[in-house]
């Protein structure tokens, strides 16, 4: 079981993302285009009134791109948390999540159109004393945008539909059903190049799944 910790430290920050680039040097010139870290926060509306709090830390690496398609790996560690159930009040559950994403590779300048599709599985649990706890769910993710790439900057918005079905459980007989609220939201992206292959970009999305994102991104 993963202890809990504090997931946004600048130090464990820069040392994976670190760690991340240099794994990937020797091959990257055949198998690994692109990598990316990302630090974000979300609050997730669902059903019966119920607020899922995520704080995660997470990467993304891209393999060839084939016809201006590429498919990644994606995968992370996050704490998270469910408001306005008293059964798991106050409980923050630790975990990771594992996935893949198929996006096109939109033009390096001008304007241009973007979407991408993103599969997601998360797993989670926690033990108090002789309660475990667990909270597992899948999600998808749909965008559709279109956005401008500058010299030295990049602006996106657009819009993404929210699909999350899951199980929260324990062993004295807890099972509540987890699916979103709201199926369809909105997002924006502002992205700054920070060196010839390196980006820094900030995205944030509401009201379906109400996020702030940091992302670190390097091509190669």
């Amino acid at each position: 079981m993963i202890k809990n910790k504090p997931l946004l430290l600048p130090r464990i920050t820069a040392l994976l993302f670190s760690s991340i680039c240099l794994a990937f040097a020797p091959v990257q010139a055949e198998l690994v285009t692109q990598a990316e870290l990302r630090l974000a926060h979300e609050t997730v509306p669902l059903k019966d009134n119920l607020d899922l709090q995520i704080d995660r830390i997470g990467f993304e690496i891209y393999g060839e791109r084939i016809k201006g398609i590429q498919l990644g790996l994606s995968g992370g560690w996050l704490d998270s948390s469910i408001d306005n159930l008293p059964t798991v009040a106050t409980t923050e559950l630790s975990g990771k999540y594992l996935g893949l994403r198929l996006n096109n590779v939109p033009a390096k300048a001008g304007w241009a159109a973007q979407w991408s599709a993103d599969y997601l599985f998360y797993q989670l649990d926690k033990k108090i004393d002789q309660r475990e706890i667990e909270l597992d769910w899948s999600q998808i993710n749909l965008n559709l945008g279109y956005g401008f790439a500058g010299e030295d900057f990049r602006i996106a918005a657009g819009i993404e539909a929210l699909v999350i079905d899951g199980d929260l459980q324990d062993n004295n007989g807890l099972n509540q059903g987890i699916q979103q609220d709201k199926p369809i939201g909105g997002w924006l992206e502002f992205g700054l190049r920070a060196d010839q292959h390196g980006d820094l970009l900030i995205k944030i999305s509401a009201p379906h799944q109400q996020m702030i994102q940091l992302s670190f991104r390097n091509s190669f």
